[in-house]
């Protein structure tokens, strides 16, 4: 049996926890129900799985809370469960109050945090705001004047496609053919082998944790997206027509 309850530190106030259980001698007991291969993984690397470090902090916030010396983790698939021992962090927990006392000392004062360029939203102010302006004016133009050119374009490639079809037509089974300076060169190309398909057929039992050693390098993307005024996807609201007193005369809407 588990009491469900809500408590918080008496030590530092501001760190609560809503515990899914507590056993008799008070130790919190977190409930997560994971998805089948989470579970499967969980089973075969234990307090190094994925999900044991993605609720780790919060299991030793639990346990500062509880003024525990350990907590459980326990998973659920179906009829099966998975109780992880996760023992008392001091080194952890130590970070996480120094944390929250930083943040709560910033809700106090009102004071904003240091952004974090990996997680906030960047948005220029000053006279980065006026170079914003400057660059936003511009591609819109850019954007705009290149609509009708891709839809030109995309429609070049139809009919190039319907052309192709016709001389394949004409060439019935020949596999090379020339005439008028067109050259058409009809080959198979060999199809790719779809190498996690052959690993799970050799290795059906292989986690995802045992392929992250072999996976490439990240590479960075960037999407740039234009977003109207009204998009209720845009979280910095703009007004067009400061966009279009940049832009100047030639102004796309």
């Amino acid at each position: 049996m588990l009491l469900p309850v809500c408590a918080e530190s008496t030590e530092e106030p501001i760190l609560r926890a809503s515990f899914d259980g507590l056993t008799d001698d008070g130790h919190p007991v977190e409930l997560k129900a994971p998805t089948e291969a989470k579970f499967r993984e969980a089973q075969a690397n234990g307090t190094e799985s994925e999900l044991s470090r993605r609720y780790y902090a919060q299991v030793q916030t639990q346990i500062y809370v509880a003024e525990a010396d350990m907590a459980f983790l326990s998973l659920i698939f179906g009829e099966e469960v998975l109780d992880l021992d996760v023992p008392r962090d001091d080194d952890c927990i130590e970070q996480i109050v120094e944390r929250a006392r930083i943040f709560w000392e910033c809700i106090q004062t009102g004071k904003e945090p240091s952004l974090d360029p990996q997680r906030d939203l960047y948005v220029p102010s000053g006279p980065e705001l006026d170079a914003w302006l400057r660059l936003a004016a511009d591609y819109r133009q850019l954007d705009e004047k290149r609509v009708p050119y891709l839809a030109e374009l995309k429609a070049i490639e139809k009919k190039l496609a319907e052309l192709e079809k016709q001389f394949l037509r004409m060439i019935g089974e020949f596999t090379l053919a020339e005439s008028s300076g067109v050259r058409i060169s009809r080959y198979l190309k060999r199809g790719a082998i779809d190498f996690k398909a052959a690993l799970l057929h050799f290795q059906p039992n292989i986690q995802d944790s045992e392929l992250e050693p072999f996976r490439r390098k990240a590479s960075e993307q960037v999407r740039l997206t234009l977003r109207d005024d009204e998009d209720n996807r845009t979280e910095v609201p703009f007004e067009p027509e400061v966009l279009k007193r940049v832009a100047g005369l030639d102004y796309w809407f």
